[in-house]
């Protein structure tokens, strides 16, 4: 059986994955009732727990990477659609770097 919800996604944090945006990754995942993995699939990883910050730092996520993320479960599609969308931000820090851009203009 297949997991229910799955998308794929391109990394362009230029950190790749560290321990801030790993940890906000696995906190962002735990939100949802849902099973939740990532893959790499530029590196060829095996699927791996989306909760666990050390599952998701284990796969050596980088720059420009493939990933899957795939959901199962009552909540599955808003999971997979929310954890698309942090990394498409490059984990916030795009809204920090124009929140300090701003008031550095003011």
């Amino acid at each position: 059986m297949g997991l229910a919800a799955s998308t794929e996604v391109v990394v362009a944090y230029r950190d790749g994955l560290h321990a801030r945006p790993a940890t906000l990754l696995a906190k962002t995942a735990a939100a949802f009732s849902s099973t939740i993995t990532i893959e790499n699939l530029t590196q060829g990883s095996k699927p791996v727990n989306a909760k666990s910050p050390l599952t998701v730092l284990s796969i050596g996520i980088q720059r420009h990477d493939r990933l899957r993320i795939a959901a199962e479960g009552a909540d599955e599609q808003e999971a997979v659609e929310t954890i698309a969308r942090l990394i498409a931000s490059n984990f916030g820090e795009a809204e920090e770097a124009e929140q300090q851009e701003q008031v550095s203009n003011e």
